[in-house]
């Protein structure tokens, strides 16, 4: 968990997580499948982590995993599931918009859907925290949101009685779903999100590629994020395509959030002539450099009902949350126990007594 630049969100959470076994490189792994994902930001900074770009559009040859374990990924790297970073989450305090999963994609066909489902009970088991989670494979996101396979067990497995609240049955009020659409070839995404089980339907037109008419979804839309790209590299992002969008939202009134106008913004002159407009940010995010009609950002209205008997949820969270933390040390125990007699022989290793009986 680390706080994060992006401006609509509070702190960025990935616990789905990648690592190469032969050189010890840990950082992320995801699978590009359209035009938006060109340049992407998160495939460039795994060369930071000694980690490998992520696959081209169209190249990956990955397969839904079992239950059981993952498949393995190109370049002989495998997945896993950092529980600390769940941990971490149930164990805040304060109210905080989580953006989930933004190295990669939570519902890419490549992670396990116990993982996910862990995921989503750490969402379920934190009311006070506003979660967000961004797609763009919205048929398996709606998929998921119907069948609701994350009830039944916490965090680390352990039957939903460990809450002394209905978490495993309420509705996740505090999760938001969206969906990226970088052009209208892609607004059948929207079509699937619509249809999804969620308290707050999100679109995420960034980076946003041509002119893209939201209207005859919005009514269905608690929420529009419109943005340029940005990078090496950048596309082009007319003023006037985010200003459509702003005029669709307004008319809807819809809730929207200007993020940037991008690194490469350029506008169409009636003589069809293509002139740039010059920026100091290089990324195009200070809204006193944009037109008044630009400076647009909003969030949904929370329900309050979210923060009702926080300080009693946020206890038994953490009661939990330290549950999982001491069950987790615990199977580590056992497995570097089982690792030291495979190397060491036969010989006599004592854990500590509130491990060896099993009570946490």
């Amino acid at each position: 968990m680390s706080e994060t630049t992006i401006e609509w969100a509070d702190h960025s959470i990935n616990p789905i997580r990648a690592r190469n076994p032969a050189t010890g490189a840990v950082g992320h792994y995801c699978e590009k499948i359209s035009g938006g994902c060109a340049h992407c930001y998160a495939s460039t900074l795994q060369t930071r982590f000694q980690m490998p770009k992520y696959p081209p559009i169209g190249t990956a040859q990955t397969h839904e995993p079992a239950e059981s374990g993952t498949v393995p990924l190109p370049g002989g790297l495998e997945l896993f599931l950092d529980q600390g970073k769940l941990i971490e989450v149930m164990r805040r305090k304060k109210p905080t918009r989580y953006f989930w999963c933004n190295m990669t994609d939570i519902f890419g066909a490549w992670i396990p859907n116990r993982w996910r489902n862990q995921c989503f009970q750490a969402m379920a088991a934190t009311p006070w925290h506003t979660h967000m989670v961004l797609t763009k494979r919205a048929k398996r996101a709606r998929e998921y949101s119907i069948l609701k396979t994350w009830r039944g067990k916490t965090l680390d497995g352990r039957c939903a009685e460990l809450f002394p609240y209905e978490c495993s049955q309420r509705e996740l009020s505090n999760v938001w779903y969206g969906v990226s659409v970088e052009s209208k070839r892609f607004l059948r995404r929207v079509d699937q999100l619509v249809k999804t089980d969620a308290a707050v339907r999100f679109v995420s037109a960034e980076p946003l590629l041509g002119p893209l008419d939201l209207s005859a979804h919005l009514s269905e839309l608690q929420w529009v994020i419109v943005g340029g790209e940005s990078g090496p590299g950048a596309r082009r992002c007319d003023p006037e395509w985010i200003a459509d969008i702003v005029k669709q939202c307004q008319a809807a009134n819809v809730p929207l959030f200007v993020k940037q106008l991008g690194a490469h913004v350029a506008t169409e002159m009636r003589d069809g002539e293509i002139m740039r407009v010059p920026l100091r940010d290089k990324k195009g995010g200070d809204p006193t450099e944009w037109t008044e009609d630009l400076r647009v950002r909003e969030f949904p209205l929370l329900d309050s009902a979210n923060l009702e008997d926080t300080d009693a949820r946020q206890k038994a969270t953490r009661r939990v949350a330290r549950l999982a933390l001491l069950a987790s040390q615990q199977a580590d125990a056992v497995r570097r126990q089982k690792n030291w007699h495979a190397e060491a022989g036969p010989r006599r290793c004592y854990l500590p007594r509130r491990w060896r009986s099993g009570a946490v």
